[in-house]
């Protein structure tokens, strides 16, 4: 017996699929049959979601101090390219930017998580980065000295107050010497 086979590409692509279409044509006792045809459609590997990364800068702050936060992602052919950005604080969502800074995050410790998605509609897994937000560095404020001039062993008492860098009064405090 004997074969012939044809194994041609067709024009047409799609995304990362070739079709191919198959000739099969036998010859048995000196004749030939008719050719038979089917397709086949060869794949690329499946899609790969994309990959999310976060930077924060700096990780650690105080209440007040402006904090930097960086996103990207790596996207895999056959995307060409990240579209949307989708950022939560501790859980909330945040922001849609691919970069954002915030000087208004409460204290304490949080985490910060990023989701990406490629031009193909495909998400990343979620990025999570933590940080803290530490209490306001307080500044120290004198309202007052009395007696403006002193001699040794006279009295004197100091009358001050502390604020945060948004000069929020914190507290008040008086002393005596």
């Amino acid at each position: 017996y004997g074969a012939h086979r044809d194994l041609h590409s067709v024009p047409t692509r799609r995304s990362s699929d070739l079709y191919h279409t198959i000739t099969l044509q036998v010859k048995a006792g000196g004749e030939w049959s008719e050719k038979n045809e089917s397709w086949l459609n060869v794949t690329g590997p499946p899609p790969r979601n994309p990959d999310a990364s976060i930077s924060i800068n700096p990780p650690e702050a105080h209440q007040g101090e402006e904090i930097n936060f960086l996103g990207s992602g790596t996207y895999y052919d056959p995307a060409t390219s990240i579209v949307v950005y989708e950022w939560y604080l501790d859980g909330a969502h945040y922001s849609d930017e691919m970069t954002f800074a915030d000087s208004g995050i409460s204290v304490g410790n949080h985490t910060m998580e990023l989701i990406v998605e490629d031009n193909e509609g495909l998400r990343s897994e979620p990025a999570q980065e933590p940080f803290q937000v530490l209490p306001p560095i307080p500044l120290a404020h004198i309202d007052s000295i009395d007696p403006s001039l002193a001699k040794v062993g006279d009295t004197i008492i100091f009358s001050g107050h502390c604020t945060d860098r948004k000069s929020t009064r914190l507290n008040s405090s008086h002393t005596s010497i």
